[in-house]
């Protein structure tokens, strides 16, 4: 028979109906419905995300140890749960009303607690009802009974081992974490307490299977700087409400609260630029359930990591595990945000300022360190620019903003992208070849524009019209973010 939506249970008109046989009708359903909610909400692996349906908050009640848990549910994937037979489902859902959970307190060195909740189920709704005791002599008897199961969850608070660099105690088997709790030492009461989410929303499908920026995650270097003798720093905007999709999860936080580390295992300042060029590096922000964050002084649950390794563009990852304060983080716990640059012979971030499409280098410390192509002409000419010495261009990108820096003596000069031929024949040459990307002429300084080039063979061609020298600078790149709409 078609149109069958659910799982069902079948009967044959002579068959006596009889009390499971409605409480197995009514599994089926239950089961189906979480399944259909276990497969709409699966992460790029297939594998179902335990996370919040709905807000959830964890706050400090004055003059106490104890903090107010929200009342808020969660689905749990929990294939080990014993108790499942082959008319449940796994996508276990775990619900609770507003609760106050009782911490201890303070010791002599900070602690991190966890709030955990345990998928449970309770019988409710108790009502009287006449239950037949004896078929043969048809004898009944009123009693009170159950009419409602509901979802339910058991909570718990796990208490940490102090330290002066506590780590969160380990999730008890078949619970899940809610919540962390920086403990410090000084806290007179729970107000002083800082929780921070473990577990968040899913987002349903498709965005389970995405990951990428939503909100805000926009750096801001400090562009008054000297970059002759100071690192540029980075902050987010502090009010900016910065959202993002780890591998279907979406974690929330204020700019104020994300805090920047370098990558342990690809530090982009572990040794100085090369001399002439300035060197990339690519900014993650990296959280979520496959690697939880806290950060060390503010507690977001993402945290800011800067690394040279870069990022596959398809997927916002990067292509390597990312090293944190937290140990290793997978590739799926990251998202790529942006791009920096160290400046050349140094271990100094430049100064840079970036859109929703480029990374721009401030005009003094990017400019002063040679990142150019030049060529000097005797004459009317087409030619190769020559390097100063390969530059070092992002891998991930396929456009960069560039400028011409110096005269160009009588004429015109134009600027074109390669081809990916590697020789003067290129098409921006020919005689119906497009247009240049980039023009100046003698006196104007500095001609801008938008100059595509090949990343694994970034060479540039120019048409000059008289004697002179052409320098190209490379004033900033196409950094590649991908943001969720």
């Amino acid at each position: 028979m078609s149109g069958i939506g659910t799982s069902r249970e079948k009967f044959n008109a002579r068959e006596e109906f009889i009390t499971s046989d409605v409480n197995r009708l009514q599994s089926l359903a239950s089961r189906d419905l979480q399944n259909l909610l276990a497969d709409a909400s699966s992460d790029v692996g297939g594998i179902p995300i335990t996370g919040l349906s709905g807000p959830c908050s964890l706050v400090g009640v004055v003059a106490t140890f104890n903090m107010t848990l929200a009342a808020a549910q969660a689905l749990c994937w929990n294939p080990g749960d014993s108790s499942l037979t082959a008319d449940d489902s796994a996508y276990e859902i775990a619900r609770w009303a507003q609760t106050v959970l009782t911490f201890g307190a303070p010791s002599g060195n900070p602690r991190i607690d966890l709030v955990v909740a345990t998928p449970a189920a309770v019988d409710a709704d108790s009502q009287s009802r006449t239950i037949l005791v004896d078929p043969v002599a048809r004898t009944t008897t009123p009693q009170n009974v159950f009419k409602t199961t509901n979802p339910q969850a058991t909570l718990a608070v796990v208490a940490g081992t102090p330290g002066s660099s506590p780590v969160p105690p380990a999730v008890p088997s078949g619970a899940f974490a809610l919540f962390e709790v920086f403990v410090p030492t000084g806290a007179s009461d729970a107000t002083g307490f800082s929780a921070v989410p473990r577990m968040f929303r899913r987002a349903p499908f498709p965005w389970s299977n995405f990951s990428g920026i939503v909100s805000g995650f926009k750096p801001q270097w400090d562009l008054t700087a000297d970059p002759t003798t100071t690192a540029s720093t980075i902050s987010f905007g502090a009010l900016d409400d910065c959202r993002v999709i780890i591998d279907g999860e979406l974690i929330e936080t204020l700019g104020v609260s994300l805090e920047i580390f370098q990558d342990g295992a690809a530090n982009p300042f572990g040794s100085p630029a090369s001399a002439t060029w300035n060197k990339p590096y690519y900014l993650y922000a990296v959280g979520g359930r496959h690697a939880p964050q806290m950060g060390t002084t503010l507690h977001a649950p993402v945290v800011i990591v800067e690394s040279t390794t870069p990022p596959t563009l398809s997927t916002g990852r990067p292509t390597a595990a990312i090293t944190t304060p937290r140990g290793s983080a997978p590739t799926a716990a990251c998202v790529y945000i942006g791009l920096g640059s160290v400046i050349a012979n140094t271990t100094r971030r430049a100064a840079c300022f970036m859109d929703d499409s480029y990374t721009y280098h401030d005009g003094v410390s990017f400019l002063a360190n040679l990142n150019n192509v030049q060529h000097v002409y005797g004459g009317a000419a087409t030619a190769k620019l020559e390097v100063n010495s390969p530059p070092v261009v992002p891998a991930i990108s396929s456009r960069a903003a560039c400028s011409f820096l110096a005269g160009t003596g009588t004429g015109t000069s134009d600027a074109y992208p390669d081809q990916g031929d590697g020789t003067a024949a290129s098409p921006g040459f020919s005689a119906t070849g497009f247009p240049p990307l980039l023009t100046a002429t003698a006196g104007q300084v500095p001609g801008r524009g938008v100059l595509p080039f090949n990343a694994l063979l970034p060479t540039f061609w120019a048409a000059a019209a008289g004697a002179g020298t052409l320098v190209l600078a490379f004033l900033g790149f196409d950094h590649g973010v991908k943001r969720l709409r």
